[in-house]
């Protein structure tokens, strides 16, 4: 699935659920690409700011997971191939982005 492709599905599917609730005395709304973009790329940002202030933080993605940081140590070693075979690496330490799924939904089916 490509990003335009998921972004007109959401547009779909938002401005479906979005009207379920309208009565017949209210117009129905119909969300723009463009909205769910501006939607998507807001959520995004809080996802990344709220965890980069707080590594503790757990940011939901509701019905799906949690997005979460991790701390990965630093590492090091010595190339076992190719033309820089015995030449040494370091990787420092660093906090990551993760996403871990729930169990209601891990499985597919």
């Amino acid at each position: 699935m490509t990003k335009d492709v998921m972004i007109r599905e959401v547009t779909d599917r938002a401005t479906d659920i979005f009207n379920i609730d309208v009565d017949e005395n209210h117009p129905k709304k119909k969300f723009t690409q463009k909205e769910i973009t501006s939607v998507l790329r807001a959520f995004a940002d809080c996802v990344i700011d709220n965890v980069t202030e707080d590594k503790t933080e757990k940011i939901p993605l509701p019905g799906v997971g949690n997005f979460t940081a991790k701390h990965v140590a630093e590492k090091s070693g010595t190339v076992q191939l190719g033309d820089n075979k015995g030449s040494t690496w370091h990787k420092d330490a660093e906090d990551q982005l993760v996403f871990k799924v729930s169990t209601a939904v891990k499985t597919l089916g």
